[in-house]
């Protein structure tokens, strides 16, 4: 046989002479065994199912195609020996598969813009393990005429009409029923001798084939494991090349079936017996999907962490030559690569569904049921992604202007929202550009107050008039700052959207980055060691007496100046350690935009009081003429739960306080700590016992405020008036649909206490489960917490989260209390 390269090789099933003409008269002579042109539908799914059984017994058999075709009568001929004439009639016609359907990926994250230029390295290719390759194939034998007819054949038999017949359009004779019976016979001969051809063809490479395919599925998920690796440790630039290699993968692969000839690998994926064929279809393709899905992605990711946003900002203060570009530029690109793959991993969950379990591997079942499991968390995440970048793009003003007042919350001066906000900052956004900037402190605005309105309880003897500085009273964050943007007003503040805060933690920590800032007015060089301390020493003793919180005023400008000049590796940092504040709650926001709030709530960026119908516990403290002393206090927390013979579930909270200060250089730490606690537990509970605290009889500056021009304020007056006093003097009360333990605690520099509290919850032991909420104090760095729980007798642990310890029927486990945390418990 010739070259493939120069010629065709035909596959001729009809009656032929001795020229290679079609030989009519022979086909005239043949009686006819099968007519199809009137079959029923049952009739004609039991012939394919017959077909279809022959074609899977020959799959085994080793076959001499020549012999086959002679047993039937047949004989090959070349392309060679067959006239221009008979062409015409016999070859069929090779139609160039349809292409895919292009899909336009989103243009990537814009990174070309000064002055942070993402580069995203080529992917580098992994030669596969050695293993044994397919044998090389011109691709007009992969897709061979053979198989195409098939499908062409296929199609017109089962649509309703009979086979088409070309040899009897093509003579003028009228058509006699025998002679159309054996066309009918000779085209379904020819259908089987083709099946047994392209078996031969299958059996031939099918080891070769299959081992193929295992070297590449090894490959795609070995690249699709460190893809996931590279994310976990933020390398989104890593990942991207890993995707790339992935789809790489299932891409190459994904070719090798088709290869096979597209019509016969759909008809082989219909037929009974051949379901891995169908599956190996749409898992490739969901793996390509999938790839590229996590390759945008990732990209995107690479370049919206390292892009230094403060550089585009448009701060006057920042030199630069260049047009700063707005941040919506880079939020939308992101956007549009979080759409691209939510887009692609719905088309993989797809093509996913429509495998049946049974037709894979016993051994992989277990695998792909988990991936097909993950599709939705997947979908979920990415519609997350989504609706933060749309988020992103609202409170960045894209819409319309906005104003957001950002609290500086000092924690080593703790308040339920995180600490007491010494200054603040006014700030506006509009179109993705940072238009205002001004930073102040919290006592100027609040002595242009309108209203005197009249302090919580607990503040009135340290100030007669409830201000902006004290709003963050509340627990539950939203409240507090809905009160912050009242005061605000009161104060003749604008109109604020919103209200944002951030520890001096998280600045400490980005010090530690960007290197230390120089305040030579000052003579000061702060740095993430000196950097809270130097600043509080200069507002409580540095000579400017009128304005001591200047130095913060002029802090800031450096700071941010020098967060604009980091490169995208010192940047991509940076964004870490906002992404861990976040979690860890010292930095909040709060939106009056209720969709701009549902997402922050979402996200947990909100801190709100959660709610449940399991078990509950959070402990705030509140610092009321403490001074700075929270930044040397070690609080730790034992919860020893058990079941009441009735079958609630009763605690013994220990809240363990040392106070480490009395020596310190800074004066600010050696003073007593004054800390009013609040403990949050499900409502209903009924307060038993407690001991160790401290009696909080302080004098009011005011002691009757009815007599003055004082407002009270409607909310405060709803909040103090549902207070009763319970045993050891403690108030109790409702905040955020929870029963609050409230009660003074005094501690001495040098002193360690403890308070200990005896409590019944409402909640039971429902089908033997157990669940407790424990909620982390905005501001607080690493509290300890110890938990343990009391097994009943007669049962028996199954399940435990996180792992506990299992001592003489008690489980235990102990933790820093660093984020919010689940415990979880069945029993048997």
């Amino acid at each position: 046989m010739s070259s493939p390269k120069d010629k065709e090789v035909l596959y001729d099933i009809r009656p032929v002479n001795s020229s290679g003409q079609v030989d009519f008269a022979k086909i005239s002579q043949i009686e006819a065994e099968l007519d199809l042109s009137h079959a029923s539908v049952a009739e004609v799914a039991a012939y394919k199912e017959e077909i279809s059984k022959v074609f899977q017994e020959e799959l085994g058999k080793d076959h001499d195609i020549v012999a086959a075709l002679a047993d039937v009568g047949a004989t090959l001929h070349l392309a060679e020996a067959v006239s221009e004439e008979s062409k015409k009639e016999v070859v069929l016609a090779t139609v160039p598969p349809k292409p895919a359907p292009m899909e336009v990926e989103p243009p990537p994250v814009p990174m070309e813009l000064p002055p942070v230029i993402v580069e995203r390295p080529a992917p580098m290719r992994v030669s596969p393990a050695p293993g044994p390759s397919l044998p090389p194939l011109h691709p007009d034998e992969w897709h061979s005429p053979a198989a195409r007819e098939i499908d062409k054949f296929m199609g017109r038999s089962f649509d309703g009409g009979g086979p088409v017949n070309p040899v009897a359009e093509a003579s003028s004779a009228p058509e006699s029923g025998s002679s159309r019976h054996l066309l009918t016979k000779i085209l379904w001969l020819g259908v089987a001798v083709l099946l047994l051809f392209s078996a031969v063809r299958l059996v031939d490479w099918g080891k070769k084939f299959k081992q193929g395919f295992l070297d590449t599925g090894e490959e795609a998920a070995d690249n699709l494991q460190k893809a996931k690796d590279d994310i976990v440790n933020f390398d989104f630039a890593s990942a991207a090349n890993n995707f790339t290699l992935a789809y790489d993968n299932f891409s190459g692969a994904s070719s090798r079936l088709d290869s096979l000839g597209t019509s016969l690998v759909s008809f082989l994926s219909e037929a009974p017996g051949f379901g891995q064929v169908k599956a190996a279809k749409n898992i490739l393709k969901a793996g390509e999907n999938i790839s590229k899905a996590g390759q945008n992605l990732a990209t995107a990711l690479d370049g919206f962490y390292r892009t230094n946003f403060i550089s585009y900002f448009g701060f006057e203060f920042l030199k630069g030559e260049s047009q700063p570009v707005s941040i919506s530029y880079f939020v939308k690109g992101f956007r549009d690569a979080a759409l691209f793959a939510q887009k692609r991993l719905a088309a993989s969950g797809e093509l996913l569904a429509q495998i049946a379990d049974d037709s894979l591997p016993e051994e992989k079942r277990a695998e792909f049921l988990d991936i097909k499991a993950q599709i939705p968390v997947l979908e979920e995440y990415l519609g997350r992604a989504v609706d933060y970048s749309g988020f992103l793009l609202g409170a960045l003003g894209q819409s319309g202007p906005k104003k957001y007042i950002l609290l500086f919350q000092n924690n080593t001066e703790l308040r339920p929202s995180g600490g007491f906000p010494g200054s603040y900052a006014l700030i506006g956004f509009n179109r993705g550009f940072l238009r205002d900037f001004k930073v102040d402190d919290i006592y100027n605005v609040d002595g242009q107050a309108q209203k005197k309105y009249v302090p919580p309880v607990e503040l009135q003897h340290i100030t007669s008039t409830w201000g902006m500085r004290d709003a963050s009273w509340f627990v539950n964050f939203p409240d507090s700052a809905r009160k912050v943007i009242q005061m605000y007003k009161n104060d003749g503040g604008p109109q604020v959207d919103g209200v944002l805060t951030i520890t001096p933690t998280v600045i400490g920590k980005i010090l530690e980055v960007i290197g230390p800032i120089e305040l030579p007015e000052y003579k000061l060089t702060l740095d993430h060691n000196n950097f809270l301390a130097e600043i509080q020493e200069e507002i409580e003793y540095g000579d400017n007496r009128v304005q001591p919180k200047t130095i913060l005023v002029d802090f800031t400008p450096k700071f941010i100046e020098k967060l604009g000049q980091q490169d995208k590796d010192q940047w991509f940092k940076i964004v870490k350690i906002l992404l861990e504040a976040t979690e860890q709650k010292h930095i909040l926001a709060y939106f009056s935009d209720p969709e701009l709030q549902k997402v922050a709530e979402d996200n947990d960026l909100a801190g709100i009081v959660k709610s449940t119908t399991e078990d509950y516990l959070f402990i705030t403290h509140s610092n009321v003429k403490g001074i700075k002393t929270d930044a040397v206090i070690e609080n730790s927390y034992d919860l020893k739960s058990s079941l009441t013979g009735d079958g609630f579930i009763e605690h013994t909270l220990t809240i363990n306080r040392a106070h480490r200060g009395g020596k310190s250089d800074y004066g600010f730490y050696n003073r007593q700590n004054f800390d009013y606690l609040r403990v949050l537990v499900p409502k209903g509970s009924i307060l038993s016992s407690i001991q160790g605290q401290t009696s909080g009889n302080f004098t009011p500056l005011i002691r009757n405020y009815s007599t003055g021009d004082y407002v009270e304020d409607a909310e405060l007056k709803k909040y103090d008036s549902e207070v009763s006093v319970v045993t050891g003097g403690v108030k109790q009360f409702t905040e955020a649909d929870k029963t609050v333990f409230g009660f003074w605690h005094s501690l001495q520099p040098g002193q360690t206490k403890a308070i200990t509290l005896k409590y019944k919850t409402p909640v039971r032991l429902d089908d033997n489960e157990y669940l407790l909420l424990v909620q982390k104090q905005p501001g607080t760095l690493e509290d300890r917490l110890t938990f343990s729980f009391d097994i009943p007798s007669k049962k028996e642990a199954i399940f435990r989260y996180p792992e506990l310890t299992l001592d003489d029927n008690r489980l235990t486990g102990e933790t820093k209390l660093v984020k919010d945390l689940i415990f979880g418990i069945k029993l048997q």
